[in-house]
């Protein structure tokens, strides 16, 4: 009973990452000795994610964590303060985000502001004749 309590800990999103905003760090409840295929946790950054990142979990060596096979996540995606869930895959030697996609409309829009500011130049840049479609797209912008 007390194991399948630590399993439920380590899914339930109670664990917080430390470490920096490209190598973090996690204490689970179950203290796994190597990273096993199918491991899973469940946790929140204490940083949002710059870049490509690694995940340790236990001590283990940092592996990356990624949401496609092979596929480092891009900076700001991960936001701190926002829960994730990620398994260990013992055959590419990662960490594999669930339920993330590489669309830029699974990236969560905090991590969007940079992205929002390109647009804003590239709107301000081009010529738009009607000045109602300008105002809309500069509204849509602002959000």
């Amino acid at each position: 009973m007390a194991a399948v309590a630590k399993w439920r800990d380590d899914i339930t999103g109670i664990l917080i990452a430390g470490g920096t905003s490209t190598a973090y760090s996690i204490v689970s409840n179950q203290r796994i000795a190597a990273n096993t295929d199918g491991f899973t946790v469940q946790f929140t950054p204490a940083a949002n994610s710059g870049g490509a990142v690694t995940l340790s979990v236990d001590g283990q060596a940092p592996k990356p964590l990624r949401f496609r096979i092979a596929t480092d996540l891009p900076p700001g995606v991960l936001i701190s303060g926002s829960l994730y869930q990620a398994t260990f895959r013992a055959a590419s030697q990662e960490w594999l985000l669930h339920s993330f996609d590489a669309s830029i409309y699974a990236i969560p829009i905090g991590a969007a502001s940079t992205f929002g500011a390109r647009l804003r130049q590239v709107a301000r840049s081009l010529f738009l004749r009607d000045r109602l479609f300008r105002e809309r797209l500069m509204q849509l912008c602002s959000h």
